[in-house]
């Protein structure tokens, strides 16, 4: 008999549970760290594509000389939550 009752062997299933449950928490600690991480990234990445869409259709008008944008307005700021294709074909 150990003190209070309680032995080596009921030791070693204390210690295990314990350290199982800090394995728990650290993985979901972990995993909630990293999808705020991912989400952040991804929301970035968005936007510079997006800034980058803007740019090559803007240059593939300049390159066809199109001075006056009579067709063309584009808001990035109300299209973050639209889809937008990752190419466009422009026809005179």
């Amino acid at each position: 008999m150990g003190v209070n009752g309680i032995t080596l062997n009921n030791m070693k299933h204390i210690n295990i549970i314990l350290l199982s449950v800090i394995i728990c928490i650290g993985g979901v600690f972990f995993f909630t760290i990293n999808k705020i991480t991912y989400e952040s990234k991804k929301s970035e990445v968005k936007e510079k594509a997006r800034e980058a869409f803007v740019e090559a259709l803007n240059q593939e008008f300049e390159s066809r000389n199109f001075r006056s944008y009579p067709l063309y307005t584009f808001d990035t700021k109300s299209t973050l939550t639209a889809n937008i294709p990752d190419s466009v074909c422009v026809q005179d």
